[in-house]
C-alpha cells in the first residue's frame, strides 16, 4: 500500500516517484497554496478519509514521507 500511497502523492504534487522521504514540497515550491488545497482534496477523495487541521499543522505533513506515514496511519494501512 505504502507504493500506491506514495506514487499517488508523487504524481498528484508533480514530483519523480523516487524523491527522498525528507522533501519538502511546501519550502521547494513544488505546491503553492491553492496546490495545497488540491493536494488536501485529491487525498481525501482517493483514500475516503478526511484531515484534520492537527494533521496538516504536523512538520511530517509537510514532507513526501510524512504525508504518505500521515495517509497510512489514517487508512490503516501502516
Amino acid at each position: 500500500m505504502d507504493n500506491d500511497v506514495r506514487e499517488f502523492v508523487c504524481k498528484t504534487i508533480g514530483i519523480p516517484f523516487n524523491t527522498p522521504d525528507d522533501f519538502n514540497y511546501r519550502k521547494s515550491g513544488a505546491v503553492d497554496s491553492l496546490g495545497m488545497v488540491r493536494l488536501i482534496l485529491s487525498i481525501e477523495a482517493r483514500f475516503g478519509f478526511v484531515f484534520t487541521d492537527e494533521d496538516v499543522a504536523r512538520p511530517e505533513f509537510n514532507t513526501v514521507g510524512g504525508l504518505v506515514e500521515i495517509i497510512g496511519k489514517e487508512t490503516g494501512n501502516v
